[in-house]
């Protein structure tokens, strides 16, 4: 992928993507997650296909919601890496919040 690539996979994730750390439901581990939600089903589409990680689902429409697509990647590997590809083009607020996933990433990853 091209580093223009990267900053417009950047820049959705910066306005719509949410990073995560969250506790498993059993044991004392940490898994760490990038998600984007949107009603645009191209934008996801593209999102995926430009990074080449994670998995698209469909989120059925409710009375007071419209249909969305969601793009998550939960795979460790996989978050580690786009955080690499990703962070140089983050602001500041989101750019903390990739930092403390790969902070818990990098240790286990490059072992």
């Amino acid at each position: 992928m091209m580093e223009e690539d990267f900053k417009w996979s950047s820049g959705i994730l910066e306005g719509e993507g949410c990073f995560s750390i969250f506790k498993r439901r059993k044991g004392k581990t940490f898994q760490c997650s990038i998600q984007c939600e949107m009603t645009d089903e191209d934008i996801i589409n593209k999102l995926h296909k430009e990074l080449g990680v994670g998995r698209v689902s469909y989120r059925a429409p409710r009375p007071t919601r419209k249909p969305t697509w969601i793009l998550t990647i939960q795979r460790q590997q996989e978050v580690f890496d786009t955080l690499i590809r990703v962070m140089p083009h983050l602001g500041e607020r989101r750019l903390k919040k990739a930092q403390e996933l790969f902070s818990y990433l990098e240790p286990i990853i490059c072992r």
